[in-house]
């Protein structure tokens, strides 16, 4: 990775700040946004989740389409502004305290600050800290991280969503192909932290839901 001399505003150079930023990103309600805009508040019908696949249950395809870019670009914009230099310094000598104290690289806060998103997603303070599952804000961040682990991803959820017609057996498939995937010796250590939380976040965010698709 090359180094950045600076960031595009380097009094901003605090790595703690955009971390705290990714969470209000992340937490923006863009699913209970666009539904309105649609006519249709998600949280008053289909699963009662905000989120892109209710909103394509209750309001249409075409808006669940707008919310699941929404939801993922906001999980994909901190870490790739991360990733490209503009937010922190890659300097390996005199830089912030919190580099100084935490020794993380650019990937490294990158991946941190897409966890905190998908924390911000499904702990809405908007919301009265509640949101939704985390699945469409974690490929956004993956897409930044690893697009090729993005893309796989991508594709095990349609199918496994166009074979069950089921989102909760979709969004499982996606967690079980970001652990599996990325345990491939080409993948960052970063990767693979995010993965694996990213993954634990959306089965707790589903277990309700698993527990009642079993017993079905």
């Amino acid at each position: 990775m090359s180094h950045s001399p600076a960031p595009w505003w380097p009094a901003l150079d605090l790595p703690w700040l955009w971390l705290i930023l990714s969470y209000l990103f992340g937490a923006l309600p863009f699913a209970v946004w666009v539904g309105r805009r649609a006519g249709k508040d998600p949280r008053a019908g289909g699963s009662k989740n905000p989120g892109a696949s209710n909103v394509a249950r209750t309001s249409g395809f075409r808006w669940g389409l707008i919310t699941l870019g929404l939801d993922a670009l906001k999980g994909a914009l901190i870490p790739s502004l991360i990733l490209a230099g503009a937010l922190i310094s890659d300097t390996q000598l005199i830089d912030t305290q919190e580099r100084l104290r935490w020794g993380f690289n650019l990937e490294e806060w990158a991946a941190l600050s897409g966890v905190f998103a998908v924390l911000g997603h499904i702990t809405s303070p908007f919301l009265g800290f509640r949101g939704g599952r985390g699945v469409a804000t974690a490929l956004g961040v993956m897409f930044a991280l690893h697009s090729g682990l993005a893309g796989i991803s991508v594709f095990v959820w349609i199918s496994v969503l166009m074979l069950s017609r089921t989102p909760a057996w979709s969004s499982l498939a996606l967690a079980a192909t970001f652990i599996l995937f990325s345990q491939g010796s080409s993948v960052s250590d970063s990767v693979k932290m995010f993965s694996i939380c990213a993954a634990t976040i959306i089965i707790a965010r589903h277990w309700t839901h698993l527990k009642r698709l079993l017993k079905a």
